[in-house]
């Protein structure tokens, strides 16, 4: 498989997988297809470029309409480790049972390593949710998408990943 160098890693809540779920029934290439696809072509995060916390994932699959094997495929589930965090943030601004800083607290985690930046995948109807967290005000590293701007970004990194392998497979012919 082609290795691929992404702009960002990417960090999905459930909102957003329930939002993808609704809006692709006419979808030739699925957003879960191609999300899978970037995860595993990571260059820098081979397996884990595409995250989905602990919490979300029993949440979606307790849902009877969730795929297990689509969700797995397509996101590395991960635990909210709470001495992970520390390293990045100082302990007093630690929420416990706030998952929406979890999700952030974790992107800016992740957003410690190459390449860098982390988006957090969301729906529409929780954009604004995320937007008023004091812990996102001038943060350039974590950033927020919601429903259709998530997707686009899922495009272009399916198109950097395509136009990669069509140019190995030229080369290689």
């Amino acid at each position: 498989m082609v290795r691929t160098r992404y702009s960002s890693r990417i960090l999905c809540d459930k909102y957003f997988v329930k939002w993808l779920l609704a809006s692709e029934q006419n979808s030739k290439i699925s957003g879960f297809k191609k999300l899978m696809f970037i995860k595993s072509s990571s260059e820098e995060h081979k397996g884990d470029h595409n995250i989905m916390l602990d919490f979300d994932v029993k949440d979606l699959l307790e849902q009877k309409n969730m795929n297990e094997n689509y969700l797995r495929a397509a996101f590395k589930e991960e635990t909210y480790i709470h001495d992970s965090v520390k390293e990045v943030l100082p302990e007093e601004t630690h929420p416990t049972d706030d998952l929406f800083c979890r999700r952030i607290f974790y992107a800016i985690w992740l957003a410690n390593k190459t390449p860098y930046s982390c988006h957090i995948f969301t729906s529409p109807e929780q954009k604004e949710t995320y937007a008023q967290n004091p812990h996102l005000k001038g943060l350039t590293s974590a950033r927020i998408k919601a429903g259709t701007e998530a997707l686009e970004i899922i495009d272009e990194f399916w198109k950097t990943y395509t136009l990669k392998k069509a140019r190995y497979s030229y080369q290689n012919r």
